[in-house]
């Protein structure tokens, strides 16, 4: 309410001023008086029709977005379904589209529960993990992807980025894995560039 009052002063007084002091340097200063006390009447009947401006705070933390009944449906039947697979892949896939990833990751977990087997809830786990900084918990679930699929690119490349990203000296062997299996791969200079700049600080 006061900051409303204190706004509207602010902008009020340079307007008052250029108004009132041709005014009352003319011979007609009970106009210029007049006016000077009819101002803040008129401010307050404009309050009145205006009404309280913390109005404006209340439609503003009122509008922030909704989620869609659809998306609440996916997540309430995540929750209320703990056994179903799918359901749990939908809710984790949501998270991860509004960046909620801690989220993402739990509704992962109880997919993999479910189905310790899955290739795909394992390989996201992985880089989920990585990418929310948990990189012990990441390199578990990385190890358990390659023991699935140890020649699998996508895998392999995620790999080394946490290897090198922990400093970790098994990142050699990981880039000349990745090498034996795709010795085009696009990533391979860099991979090398990053080894060779950390072994010499070493």
């Amino acid at each position: 309410m006061i900051q409303f009052w204190l706004i509207c002063f602010a902008l009020f007084m340079p307007a008052l001023a250029f108004v009132l002091r041709p005014l009352f340097r003319s011979t007609s200063r009970k106009l210029g008086y007049a006016l000077a006390a009819a101002m803040p009447l008129a401010a307050f009947l404009m309050y009145i029709k205006v009404g309280d401006p913390r109005v404006f705070s209340a439609t503003a933390a009122s509008s922030k977005p909704q989620m869609p009944p659809a998306v609440r449906q996916i997540l309430e039947q995540a929750r209320n379904e703990p056994e179903n697979f799918e359901a749990q892949v939908r809710a984790a896939e949501l998270y991860y589209q509004i960046q909620r990833y801690d989220d993402a990751v739990t509704f992962l977990m109880r997919a993999n529960r479910l189905r310790p087997d899955d290739f795909e809830t394992i390989a996201n786990l992985a880089a989920l993990n990585m990418q929310t900084g948990k990189f012990e918990a990441s390199r578990k679930w990385f190890d358990m992807a390659l023991a699935r699929q140890p020649e699998n690119i996508t895998i392999l490349e995620g790999y080394c980025v946490l290897l090198l990203h922990q400093r970790d000296t098994n990142a050699s062997e990981a880039i000349a894995r990745l090498a034996r299996v795709d010795p085009t791969n696009s990533y391979l200079p860099e991979f090398r560039a990053q080894l060779s700049e950390f072994l010499k600080r070493n």
